[in-house]
């Protein structure tokens, strides 16, 4: 993560808009070069163009939910003869099942332990982005009408990385829900809960 190692990069997928764009922009600021990765490939240009002025920047224009994507993308890296140090996975869309992000990191980091390696799980409040339109949340829902900026998520999750933290969790409010509540309350209860919550307005 040091800023003299300009020969080396940081990956950022997502990183055309919402809270991956500013991410990208906190790691340029800390003078990294960056490659970033985004499906739509005219604003990911558009965010490039802004980067470059202070780093070096290389874009991949990828859909990452394809088959292959993931090939895809490395032989890429390996044709620019670039080495990544660091990952910023970022690229999502907005859905619930049975596979549960943060406990899967949880687990790397402990495998990871000792190696050097570290891994941040950010874990945002609703954030202000087209997210919520893109998942289909009720314009009334507490997710489309937040006033949490991607800005001061990504300032405190790059922040948070640099400084190796497991977990990120962004604002009081959720360091409440996720270290507590989550913890006491039973999953079926969770559900309805998440549930109530992305259903309002609708």
């Amino acid at each position: 993560m040091s800023a003299e190692r300009s020969s080396t990069f940081t990956l950022i997928t997502g990183a055309n808009r919402g809270i991956g764009l500013e991410l990208a922009r906190q790691a340029a600021a800390d003078g990294r070069n960056l490659i970033l990765v985004a499906h739509n490939a005219a604003t990911l240009e558009t965010a490039a163009n802004e980067l470059k002025r202070s780093v070096t920047v290389h874009t991949i224009a990828q859909d990452l939910s394809e088959p292959g994507a993931a090939e895809k993308v490395y032989d890429r890296v390996q044709a620019l003869h670039a080495e990544v140090d660091c990952l910023i996975n970022d690229a999502g869309f907005g859905d619930h099942g049975a596979f549960y992000v943060l406990a899967f990191s949880e687990g790397l980091a402990e495998e990871l332990g000792g190696s050097g390696v570290t891994v941040t799980a950010l874990c945002p409040p609703p954030v202000n982005t087209s997210f919520a339109s893109g998942a289909q949340v009720a314009r009334s829902s507490y997710m489309a009408t937040t006033k949490t900026t991607p800005a001061e998520v990504a300032r405190y999750g790059y922040l948070m990385m640099k400084r190796g933290k497991p977990v990120a969790v962004y604002s009081p409010l959720y360091k409440f829900l996720t270290g507590f509540l989550v913890r006491i309350t039973p999953r079926f209860g969770l559900r309805r809960l998440m549930h109530r919550l992305n259903a309002q307005g609708t």
